[in-house]
């Protein structure tokens, strides 16, 4: 995969360090599938057409400090702003190498780390974000709430209508394939209703090797992921996959964590700081887990987007909010 140099840094805020203001089992026989077969019901007929999502844009060459995720000395750190000069390494090299630090609950030095309290409540996200409804659009809305919020007094609202058509997204200006092979996000997310059995998509992101999106949202009531490209769920939607993933409480702030790397053909991800056992893919095919993700043979990403949004792919509709979002080249762990 060529990449190109680090594009936009955007940082439209003082990240993510704020406090939340506040704070069925029954199996679905329609989800559940073998463990090697593919849920393809819920994929929506649509426009067949050239990628919509595609949000190349011309790089500009930006320095990008390397990071050093070591052991930082918390006597000299400010969690605020890290001084790279006073951060103690585990390397025994006396070399003198300029680090930046994410500290849990920050995202300094981030390619993305926005807090949105730049922006105005009751207009749509702009600046670093614009707002998309790919191949068609409806009823869905994305606006900026200034009443719920994760950290100050603003935050992304999503009014999500079922429908694919009703779909809507707020997409990061920000260039995600400069950040190399190893991409790191983490974003707070609030859910106004409990997800439902319809499946379902809160992060897209588009990935030219297979020409479709990696997706991650709902099924099942629980959270996945999925691959538009041949329609591979992470976990297995079997009862022990099911059983493996959570269902997100509602109007409660979720911290969810993702890193993937594309060389390798790996993604974590966890939530409020814990790795969930159902949404991780470690190169080796686990019945429940990820056999289906991989079955097809090696997975290798090459994604250049981001989106945060809703869309449904049956009748389920919500209400969400999104705050303090970044994306990284270094990890970017839940406080």
């Amino acid at each position: 995969m060529v990449r190109r140099a680090l594009a936009l840094t955007v940082v439209m805020g003082a990240g993510c360090a704020g406090a939340p203001t506040d704070g069925g089992d029954d199996t679905d026989t329609d989800t559940d599938v073998a463990d090697t077969d593919v849920d393809t019901d819920d994929t929506p007929t649509k426009p067949v057409e050239t990628d919509p999502w595609d949000t190349d844009t011309d790089a500009a060459d930006t320095d990008t400090d390397a990071v050093d995720t070591d052991t930082v000395d918390t006597d000299t750190v400010d969690t605020d702003t890290v001084d790279t000069d006073t951060v103690d390494s585990d390397s025994d090299s006396d070399s003198d190498t300029d680090t930046v630090v994410v500290v849990p609950g920050t995202c300094t030095g981030a390619l993305v780390c926005d807090d949105f309290e730049g922006q105005t409540a009751g207009s749509a996200p702009s600046g670093g974000w614009r707002v998309i409804t790919p191949d068609c659009s409806g009823s869905g809305s994305v606006v900026v709430d200034g009443a719920v919020a994760h950290s100050g007094s603003r935050s992304i609202r999503i009014d999500g209508a079922g429908g694919y058509c009703n779909h809507v997204f707020f997409q990061t200006v920000a260039d995600i394939d400069s950040l190399g092979a190893t991409i790191h996000g983490r974003f707070w997310v609030r859910f106004g209703s409990a997800l439902t059995y319809d499946h379902v998509t809160f992060l897209a992101m588009d990935d030219v090797s297979g020409g479709r999106h990696l997706r991650m949202g709902g099924q099942s009531q629980i959270l996945m992921w999925n691959r538009e490209s041949d329609d591979a769920t992470l976990p297995e939607l079997s009862p022990t996959g099911i059983g493996l993933s959570l269902a997100p409480s509602t109007n409660t702030w979720h911290c969810v964590a993702v890193t993937i790397d594309e060389a390798q053909g790996t993604l974590a991800t966890s939530v409020d700081g814990t790795p969930v056992a159902a949404l991780q893919i470690d190169g080796t095919a686990t019945p429940d887990v990820d056999r289906q993700w991989l079955a097809p043979g090696a997975w290798r990403p090459d994604l250049t987007s981001a989106q945060l949004g809703w869309e449904s792919y049956g009748g389920a509709a919500n209400t969400l909010w999104f705050d303090d979002v970044a994306w990284s080249s270094s990890p970017l762990p839940c406080p």
